[in-house]
């Protein structure tokens, strides 16, 4: 949707941006999880996520636009591939800062494998000069579902979800927003609410 403010008033697409594909494609399940990220020409890049079957690898794709209402291209299928059918990305935050793409991203491993950081549920960070070929930093987590609190508790989190940053006028995050929740285990919940972290 699209407006002249954020107050509206909104205009909706008639379609969807990006659609699944048919079965014969990796992404034939679902296209949800998009996050963009506009440049100043108006040329936007849009990671989203799906699979091929249910319980199936989640994995990422990347398609591009002239402008934010499309029409999307996708230019690769999917950015990332790993032999380890166990390892699952989810949830990018996608943005690019002098001169690179950088993304946020879940690692959501199953079946009890290691994953990418061996931490489940934490945030990696990436980093790239086409939206297509990524490199982990050496240290990718950013954050994981340990927080320290500004009274000195220290919890773990059932779940800290769809990382967003707050970008300043540069595009320079100044806060990590997440999705959380307090509960015994991941998406057990006695409560959940938006977290914000401001950052150094």
């Amino acid at each position: 949707a699209t407006a002249p403010s954020v107050l509206g008033p909104w205009t909706r697409c008639d379609e969807p941006l990006i659609s699944p594909r048919d079965c014969s494609h990796w992404d034939c399940t679902a296209t949800t999880n998009p996050a963009v990220a506009i440049q100043p020409d108006g040329t936007t890049y849009m990671l989203y996520k799906s699979r091929s079957f249910a319980d199936g690898p989640l994995k990422i794709g990347v398609a591009k636009a002239p402008r934010p209402d499309g029409p999307f291209e996708r230019i690769l299928d999917p950015i990332f591939n790993f032999e380890d059918p166990n390892i699952h990305l989810e949830d990018p935050y996608l943005w690019y800062e002098d001169g690179k793409f950088r993304l946020l991203i879940k690692d959501d491993f199953k079946n009890g494998g290691p994953g990418i950081s061996g931490i489940w549920g934490a945030g990696l960070y990436a980093e790239s000069a086409d939206c297509i070929h990524w490199e982990f930093a050496e240290n990718p987590v950013v954050y994981s579902r340990h927080v320290i609190w500004s009274d000195g508790r220290q919890t773990d989190q059932a779940n800290c979800e769809r990382p967003y940053f707050l970008l300043d006028e540069n595009n320079h995050p100044t806060h990590l927003f997440l999705a959380t929740g307090e509960g015994p285990a991941p998406y057990q919940f006695s409560r959940t609410w938006n977290m914000v972290i401001p950052l150094r």
